[in-house]
């Protein structure tokens, strides 16, 4: 299962939220807002479903988007990629 997460999170997050997770991915420059660390607090402490809803759904920042929902993910693939974010928190840390 985490191995599947971690292939999920390289094809979907990645870019934006780097290889590691620390918000320092290659796309990281073109973005509206800085990719979020999502090893460190607060991110690392959100409830696994808060976390599955802002794939889900996107996340906006004062009414605008900053990152987009990640609509080509099955719910499944969604918490594999949960589960594979909080291993990478605890490797990283």
């Amino acid at each position: 299962m985490l191995q599947e997460g971690e292939r999920l999170f390289l094809r979907n997050c990645a870019n934006c939220h780097g290889y590691t997770g620390q918000g320092d991915g290659p796309s990281r420059g073109s973005l509206i807002a800085p990719p979020a660390n999502l090893t460190r607090d607060p991110i690392s402490s959100y409830p696994d479903g808060r976390l599955f809803l802002a794939i889900r759904f996107g996340k906006r920042v004062d009414g605008r988007l900053t990152m987009p929902p990640v609509l080509k993910m099955t719910d499944e693939e969604i918490w594999m990629t949960v589960a594979y974010l909080r291993e990478l928190a605890l490797q990283v840390h």
